[in-house]
């Protein structure tokens, strides 16, 4: 074999191994990006009875309509397991391949009159921001009992 074979020969394997660890590490990135993408993916507790649901797609070539349908199921059984209805607030689409495609959809809880589900740590602020209204004379008696009867009623779990 001649010299100028043995050269083509060389780069030819080169150029093979150089593309096999740039797809290597081209994978490793992605599937990086994927597990950083995965920890924010669920469902979590923003305050003032709202919540953000993150539903990301398996492959960038998952559909939008696939995506939104999961997370709607999501959604509705989230809101039946709480026993609540749920009314969304805000929805983005992100569309990419990478990352991957994804929704964020923003909402919050309702009980069956309409209002909203609040945490019993932030009823007991709320009481207390509204009693601190009352003593610093900004809201009435009347204006107090109003806005704290509700949170006094999830807090006392009275009907």
């Amino acid at each position: 074999m001649k010299l100028h074979q043995k050269l083509v020969i060389i780069v030819f394997l080169f150029s093979l191994s150089t593309s096999y660890s740039q797809n290597n590490i081209s994978n490793a990135l992605i599937l990086n990006s994927r597990v950083e993408q995965m920890k924010e993916e669920g469902i979590s507790y923003l305050g003032q009875s709202e919540y953000l649901l993150v539903e990301i797609g398996n492959t960038g070539f998952t559909g939008m309509k696939r995506i939104i349908k999961d997370a709607t199921k999501k959604l509705e059984d989230f809101a039946n397991q709480s026993n609540a209805k749920y009314e969304i607030i805000h929805s983005e689409e992100f569309k990419s391949v990478v990352p991957l495609p994804k929704i964020k959809i923003t909402f919050r809880l309702l009980n069956k009159d309409g209002s909203p589900i609040v945490k019993k740590e932030e009823a007991t602020q709320r009481l207390l921001d509204l009693k601190k209204l009352l003593d610093g004379g900004i809201i009435t008696q009347k204006e107090f009992d109003k806005s704290a009867a509700p949170l006094k009623k999830m807090l006392l779990g009275t009907d």
